[in-house]
């Protein structure tokens, strides 16, 4: 399996659900940025692949086109400020992180030792969550522990 079809496979706690409006605008910006799609998938929780597919969809309909030419018509003040970009680049990187981090664990606890947790807006928190319970999988032996949170 290639390192493209894992990360286009993986769980990501919005995957397979709706999108709100408010994540249809940051796709929107997004793209309008020139972001990679990785960096979208990873800023809404979302597959690559989920994501791909919402563009194309969203192309096929006429409305990115809309989506875009608002997004930046109406794109706060504050979200244009030096700070808020600082700190939307933290948050992809702390996504990143924790995606790097997982996978290593992943790699070396018993199968099923780190959780998916793929309910809609499961942050940083419980990923971290469930890495820390692979991690004591790992040092216990193979025993997966109760979350530690």
């Amino acid at each position: 399996m290639s390192q493209s079809e894992t990360d286009d496979d993986r769980a990501d706690p919005n995957r397979g659900t709706e999108w709100p409006e408010a994540d249809l605008f940051d796709l929107a910006d997004s793209i309008r940025a020139e972001e990679p799609i990785e960096e979208i998938a990873m800023l809404l929780c979302r597959s690559p692949r989920e994501v791909r597919e919402k563009i194309a969809e969203l192309e096929y309909s006429g409305e990115l086109t809309r989506l875009i030419e608002e997004t930046a018509a109406n794109r706060p003040a504050a979200m244009r400020t030096p700070s808020y970009e600082s700190e939307l680049v933290m948050f992809r990187e702390l996504w990143s992180a924790l995606r790097l981090i997982r996978a290593t664990v992943e790699e070396l606890a018993p199968s099923g030792a780190v959780a998916n947790d793929e309910r809609p807006g499961s942050g940083p928190m419980r990923e971290a969550d469930a890495i820390i319970r692979g991690i004591h999988a790992i040092a216990k032996g193979g025993r997966a522990v109760k979350g530690v949170g």
